[in-house]
């Protein structure tokens, strides 16, 4: 799966969303098929990862 596949399927996105990106960074639009194991392992020991949202911490993906 490429990094565009799931936004041109609709899946995430109602509207057209590109990758941004410049030599040194590329912002890519949040999969949650690609990212949300990430983002759950980096965040789970930590709930302050979550102080200023109305939703998390999570214990599961």
């Amino acid at each position: 799966m490429d990094d565009t596949s799931e936004i041109k399927n609709g899946t995430n996105f109602c509207f057209p969303v590109r990758c941004l990106e410049d030599g040194r960074i590329k912002l890519v639009p949040f999969s949650i098929a690609k990212h949300a194991q990430t983002v759950f392992d980096h965040t789970r020991d930590d709930p302050h990862a979550y102080a200023h949202l109305s939703f998390g911490p999570y214990t599961t993906v």
